[in-house]
């Protein structure tokens, strides 16, 4: 995922996020959200050998930004 925000007539933020299974896993549980307005972003480990850990790391990255 790569986004540019536009922090005004002269600033601009570059972000990017990138995530690896690694050599163990079969899927990547891992999730990040990076804030359209450049305020925040956040990265949730899905912490892949518990049950649901990816199913936790999408909630945190759907809900949350609706409470911030």
């Amino acid at each position: 995922m790569k986004t540019e925000t536009d922090l005004g007539p002269t600033t601009s933020l570059r972000h990017a996020g990138i995530s690896d299974i690694g050599r163990v896993r079969s899927s990547n549980d891992d999730r990040f959200f990076a804030d359209p307005r450049g305020q925040f972003f956040i990265v949730a480990d899905g912490i892949g050998s518990h049950a649901s850990g990816g199913l936790a790391a999408q909630i945190v990255v759907e809900l949350l930004p609706r409470r911030l």
